[in-house]
């Protein structure tokens, strides 16, 4: 506040002739509002927001991280007039370790031969020879079922890893009764069961094996059984001689026999295998 004082006189008329002097004080204090400046206000932070999507991983295959977000402003109330900014950061970032499965660079370590599938990309396979990893794409419109060994045309069970899912679902493995898949962030991700303990797809749990009926493929066959009539001497994928249906891939001079999938048969010209009954 600040104060002024005001004064007045009796002269408006002045007091004549025995006339009385006017009633009350001549002076009178006032006061009134003032502001020099604002007073400094400092800033607050607002709640957290919810976090965002969890990003991608940050590998394609192997061992890796990812993470999320949320966020909070100064706003709560904002700096004014001088006031200080919020202290801290912004953002609360978490993460946490993710795996993409196997690369194929090392998914053929302790393997002598073999076929296996490419855990990133369904329409590629993996061919191992002597511990080596060959990729290999599947013939065009086919992904690789690892069930068959073969590549073949998608069915709706097929289960690759680039397929969504519904958060929260359990997938059993295709070839190996101790392991599944659980979907996170609508993405399959393989796990193993502990010890003895093998998939029971009926309970969606880890369960012990003598209440599963769970019947695992055979071992790809070893290509150094195949027949001797055709003679791998470069890589590449050639026509089967006895069977149109089939073709073989020759890798590192070693003969493997694949098969076309369901009314489908090799074309050399193509170099895949294709729609049609004119298979001689």
């Amino acid at each position: 506040m600040e104060y002024g004082l005001s004064t007045r006189k009796c002269n408006n008329p002045t007091p004549q002739h025995g006339g009385k002097q006017c009633i009350g004080s001549s002076n009178r204090k006032e006061s009134r509002p003032c502001r020099l400046k604002e007073c400094p206000n400092d800033g607050s932070w607002s709640e957290y927001g919810n976090f965002n999507e969890w990003s991608a991983c940050s590998v394609s295959c192997g061992k890796g991280t990812k993470s999320h977000e949320r966020t909070r402003s100064c706003t709560n109330p904002e700096p004014q007039f001088g006031g200080k900014d919020c202290e801290g950061r912004d953002v609360d970032i978490q993460t946490e370790s993710c795996d993409m499965l196997d690369c194929p660079d090392t998914i053929c370590r302790g393997k002598i031969a073999g076929y296996t599938a490419n855990l990133q990309e369904c329409t590629k396979y993996i061919v191992c020879n002597n511990k080596t990893a060959f990729v290999k794409d599947c013939p065009e419109s086919t992904v690789w079922d690892d069930k068959v060994q073969a590549c073949d045309h998608p069915k709706p069970d097929t289960k690759c890893v680039d397929m969504e899912c519904n958060t929260g679902d359990h997938l059993p493995h295709e070839t190996d009764c101790k392991k599944y898949y659980i979907c996170a962030h609508n993405k399959p991700e393989l796990r193993t069961c502990e010890g003895d303990l093998i998939w029971n797809d009926d309970i969606g749990n880890c369960d012990n094996a003598g209440n599963v009926n769970c019947k695992t493929d055979k071992e790809p066959e070893d290509p150094m059984d195949n027949e001797k009539e055709f003679e791998c001497t470069s890589d590449g994928l050639y026509a089967d001689p006895k069977d149109c249906t089939k073709y073989i891939q020759c890798a590192n001079n070693i003969k493997y026999e694949m098969s076309c999938p369901t009314k489908t048969h090799w074309e050399q010209t193509k170099g895949y295998c294709d729609h049609g009954d004119d298979c001689k």
